[in-house]
């Protein structure tokens, strides 16, 4: 099993490089920076993303704040029964937050504060307490989601693509 510390700044770098491959840029100037933390046996993700729309082909292209995905992951030395396990660490908690103007996503596994439900969607359509069960995801599928929730915003006309 690696160390908590190794395996947490491994993680940290590795959502980072998917969230630069789907075209977001880490949020430097937010209120609570991007970071990995270790407190053994307990390690903690936060990071906090801004959509760069034509980053491949504008160099001068403009982060879009109106699109965000943060994500907070908490992994732990310790099982768990129903939390993910990674290089024999426990994704004891995650919350993956999706934002598109004014419609939000956010999924969810929160075992301590929800154990009736603890792996759980906010649905963009519903006030933010209305929780429907969902099973576990990955960063990649909830940022899959993000992008079909900018595409829907988009089409119902609720977000210009050019950001007026």
């Amino acid at each position: 099993m690696p160390h908590i510390s190794t395996f947490v700044s491994r993680r940290f770098e590795e959502l980072h490089a998917l969230l630069n491959a789907r075209g977001y840029l880490l949020d430097v100037a937010g209120r609570a920076r991007s970071r990995w933390e270790d407190d053994p046996p307990l390690g903690l993700i936060h990071m906090r993303a801004v959509h760069l729309p034509d980053a491949d082909t504008d160099e001068d292209a403009e982060p879009d704040e109106r699109i965000t995905f943060t994500l907070t992951e908490r992994w732990s030395e310790h099982p768990h029964e129903e939390a993910q396990e990674r290089e024999g660490l426990h994704l004891s908690s995650y919350s993956y937050h999706g934002q598109a103007g004014s419609a939000r996503i956010r999924h969810e596994f929160d075992p301590d504060g929800h154990p009736e439900q603890p792996y759980h969607l906010h649905p963009p359509d519903a006030p933010d307490h209305v929780r429907r069960p969902s099973a576990p995801i990955s960063p990649e599928t909830a940022l899959d989601a993000l992008e079909a929730l900018v595409a829907s915003e988009r089409a119902a006309g609720r977000l210009d693509p050019r950001g007026r």
